[in-house]
């Protein structure tokens, strides 16, 4: 289910989307799609066999249209209340490294697929958040896949801090994945468990052709 959120996310932002009359952050993700499909198009075989080249492109260009801070605060939701600031901002630089870790694994997996946005709705009483809805378009007569981002306006810039993939939140799925662990085994012992799987993940991308 992860590894849908991912590859839901990283279509939506790669694909060209119609810009008229398009949103401020309708706008931004037309920007990001546009640089991202120029740099892949450009550097299709570093894509497809340097995994260091696909972390790079993802850090760089996706990164900072995220916003880890509020994604991670929901993430923890009640433990983020209760952590230390040391414990937030170690727990934010393991997730962002387990998410960027997670959006490289998923270029290789895009096929073309097609992306067409059809509505915009500002969160309640709040104009600094709204929902972007999307469909990602498949072949093979497959049905399509509704993906629906929610961005956060902070200092007149829009960021991504969720995702909803065919009617699961990215932010609720993991918080489920780490909320029994942190209350059974405590808050220290998930990080160190994220940092573990971030090591791994970056020594088997270290031994890849071309790593």
């Amino acid at each position: 289910m992860i590894r849908k959120f991912f590859i839901g996310f990283l279509l939506v932002l790669l694909l060209p989307v119609a810009a008229m009359a398009a949103s401020a952050p309708q706008q931004m993700l037309q920007t990001v799609s546009d640089q991202m499909i120029a740099e892949l198009v450009a550097n299709r075989a570093k894509v497809k066999t340097d995994p260091n080249y696909i972390v790079d492109l993802v850090d760089r260009m996706l990164v900072p249209h995220v916003d880890f801070d509020e994604m991670s605060k929901r993430v923890l939701a009640t433990h983020w209340r209760d952590a230390t600031p040391a414990q937030r901002e170690r727990f934010k630089v393991e997730f962002s490294k387990l998410v960027v870790r997670t959006y490289s694994t998923a270029f290789r997996q895009y096929t073309d697929q097609k992306v067409e946005f059809f509505g915009e709705r500002a969160a309640e009483g709040d104009a600094n958040r709204v929902e972007i809805k999307s469909l990602i378009k498949q072949d093979g007569g497959q049905q399509p896949i509704p993906v629906n981002y929610r961005l956060i306006n902070k200092n007149g810039e829009w960021k991504v801090y969720d995702l909803n993939v065919d009617g699961v939140s990215l932010v609720s799925n993991f918080r489920e994945q780490f909320s029994s662990s942190i209350n059974n085994q405590g808050l220290d012992t998930v990080i160190n468990d994220i940092a573990a799987r971030n090591k791994q993940k970056l020594e088997l991308g270290n031994k890849a052709p071309g790593g």
